[in-house]
């Protein structure tokens, strides 16, 4: 397991060998702010991927806390990705909202193609419409989808019940293909003639 003293020691083995990280310029590609949130999207899901792939190697501490911040980091590029996506279409700003669901609804009516479906390493039922046999049964996981990753509570202190445990192998390869699936989206919606 790597450690902040391993990560520091590392650091200052390669500035004894003249190799010291380059400063990086605060640049983001992107034409507009919106095609600037889909890169963003994208650097969020690369985050993911890195932190999966270390629980995988035990670089990142196997704990139920750290599954929290990998699957936060997953929700929060398939939001900047949704709101990113919509404002190019629309050239204006996205829904004011956390709600997957709602910011889905937008999208699919913006990119219908079967090319542009957004497939999530969690839950898809937080991208659906509530309805069906139950309306309103999901309202609750909808409304707070975007705190179970960030908190292990709600804002009146309930905690968020987890029933399935946190396969790690299996989530980093969900993590992995999202995060891959997610690039090629974001090239076609900032370079469209590239793709279609």
């Amino acid at each position: 397991m790597t450690d902040a003293a391993g990560a520091t020691d590392k650091l200052y083995s390669l500035e004894r060998m003249g190799e010291q990280p380059e400063p990086i310029d605060p640049w983001v590609p992107g034409s507009t702010s919106a095609g600037q949130m889909l890169w963003l999207a994208n650097a969020y899901a690369e985050g993911a991927e890195v932190l999966a792939d270390a629980l995988v190697t035990d670089d990142f501490t196997r704990q139920f806390t750290s599954t929290r911040v990998v699957l936060h980091l997953c929700r929060h590029a398939a939001e900047l990705y949704l709101k990113g996506a919509i404002g190019v279409a629309t050239n204006q700003p996205p829904l004011a909202t956390h709600r997957l669901d709602q910011l889905y609804a937008q999208y699919v009516l913006l990119y219908p193609q079967e090319h542009h479906w957004l497939e999530v390493p969690f839950s898809r039922q937080v991208l659906s419409a509530d309805e069906g046999l139950f309306p309103g049964t999901m309202e609750e996981y909808q409304r707070t989808h975007d705190q179970r990753f960030r908190y292990l509570t709600d804002t009146k202190g309930k905690p968020f019940m987890e029933f399935e445990k946190f396969d790690v192998r299996a989530y980093a390869e969900a993590i992995t293909s999202f995060r891959q699936a997610l690039s090629i989206l974001v090239a076609r919606i900032e370079f469209p003639c590239g793709f279609d």
